[in-house]
């Protein structure tokens, strides 16, 4: 079973409503793990993170006076831990979205969606998934826990990959609106993930790949799958019988089409169940099917808790460590605990960048920064230790990146990634080194004073005509 612990649950049931989610709200994305063990992947396993976000989210700009378009720019990545919590590898993506107005951009119920994807040896996984409105800078963070990639084993009937989905048509080959990542044999299926579905859709598809399948005489070359749904009560079921497919190889895909028109809202079981005709062997798979009503959309700011109140005093010493003056760091070690306390409350009055509110906005975008430094840049996924690495200090100074492109098998060289920030001052970039394979990156290169500078690393960028002098 995968667990799902989400830091914006209430945004991704917002991703389904039918108005525009205010920009002071998280960005809602829904998503979730898909394994797949296919024995044609050799000894390796198949883990993708499909990803649904509503358009009506997004911020949208104009890049240029020629163009009469709008765009968003959205950046997802997803990175998976071994059960030690050490990075073992990660995947990333940009991807746009076209409109002719910015009236066109609010229309409600229009979803993107996309997936990222890596192979992996067999063996227990948790993910980090990132999602990051690259205009507007809002976000979406979650934690996925027991992904589960069995060992591949040709000798038995398997299912991989189990997923319900909002359309599943036969993907034509070179068509310009067809999204390559969404495409699984032939197929073009835009995922529901959790099999989340409006109240006001009619129609759930189910996905699913068999592995194992054994030819047999010609009256015994075929499988058979049944559909059967219920709801959590015991109260609802729905039996769709069973259907042939010939066995095209060792592997097949199977669809159903599921009509959920007028269903109640509440999570419901799909059950599917599948017969290898030729020896009679058998498998199962479960997913859940939830159905959500309409969801009422708050429109003010909800006033909360200082999160500063929340720090041990180590985070608070920690969140200054990038601000102070080297004399003001010697002043706060030399002092006691209640002392380190006072000098820092004074700290941040003195720099309160607009004293004629009740919060301290700059501190609360520090301790923004520093808790994404700690969740996304920790060596270990239980350690809080994101803060003290060369991404995690370039963050807390400068803070989202504008723009993020990511190498992770370059032709030549190690691993890298480059931030570019085009706001600050004639525009920064730092570029960061994965030496050791390990997903801990060092600052290698900069053009911000100050910062470590590469002439090897600053030429290469002026070939590839990238913003850097």
């Amino acid at each position: 079973m995968i667990r799902i612990t989400s830091f914006a649950v209430a945004a991704a049931v917002l991703a389904l409503a039918s108005s525009a989610v205010p920009q002071e709200q998280p960005l809602g994305v829904v998503t979730e793990a898909l394994t797949y063990a296919s024995p044609e992947f050799g000894s390796a396993g198949l883990v993708e993170f499909p990803l649904m976000i509503s358009r009506a989210q997004l911020r949208f700009f104009r890049p240029d006076t020629t163009d009469p378009n709008y765009y968003s720019r959205v950046f997802a990545q997803a990175v998976l831990y071994d059960t030690t919590g050490a990075a073992v590898d990660s995947n990333s993506t940009y991807f746009s979205s076209r409109v002719a107005t910015l009236k066109e951009s609010q229309v409600a119920n229009q979803m993107l969606f996309n997936k990222l994807a890596m192979m992996v040896p067999p063996g227990n996984y948790s993910a980090r998934i990132t999602v990051i409105d690259a205009v507007s800078k809002r976000s979406f963070e979650a934690l996925i826990q027991d992904i589960k990639v069995p060992t591949p084993d040709p000798l038995s009937l398997a299912i991989g990959g189990p997923t319900l989905a909002y359309r599943i048509s036969r993907a034509e080959p070179g068509a310009a609106d067809v999204n390559n990542r969404m495409v699984k044999n032939g197929l073009y299926v835009l995922n529901a993930p959790m099999g989340l579905f409006a109240h006001t859709d009619t129609v759930a598809y189910l996905y699913a790949e068999l592995y194992g399948l054994r030819r047999g005489s010609d009256s015994a070359d075929y499988f058979q799958s049944s559909v059967t749904v219920s709801d959590s009560a015991g109260s609802f079921s729905r039996d769709l019988g069973w259907k042939s497919g010939v066995k095209p190889g060792s592997s097949a895909a199977v669809t159903q089409a599921i009509n959920i028109r007028d269903w109640p809202a509440g999570l419901y079981r799909v059950e599917l169940a599948v017969v290898d005709r030729a020896d009679q062997d058998t498998a199962r798979a479960s997913l859940p099917l939830r159905i959500v009503g309409p969801v009422p959309v708050s429109t003010g700011v909800e006033g909360g808790a200082d999160p500063y109140d929340s720090l041990t005093l180590a985070d608070k010493v920690n969140l200054v460590t990038y601000l102070l003056t080297p004399p003001e760091k010697a002043t706060l070690q030399k002092l006691a605990d209640a002392g380190k306390l006072t000098f820092l409350d004074q700290y941040w009055r003195e720099h309160d960048t607009d004293p004629t509110t009740a919060r301290i906005e700059n501190r609360d975008e520090m301790i923004r920064r520093f808790r994404y430094a700690n969740q996304h840049f920790s060596r270990f996924l239980t350690a809080n230790t994101g803060w003290a690495t060369d991404m995690g200090r370039i963050y807390m100074k400068y803070g989202p990146w504008d723009q993020r492109q990511d190498v992770p098998t370059p032709r030549v060289g190690n691993p890298f990634v480059i931030w570019y920030y085009y706001g600050v001052k004639e525009g920064q970039t730092f570029v960061f080194e994965d030496p050791l394979g390990n997903h801990d990156y060092k600052l290698v290169h900069s053009n911000a004073k100050g910062e470590k500078y590469d002439e090897a690393w600053a030429a290469k960028l002026r070939e590839e005509m990238l913003d850097i002098r």
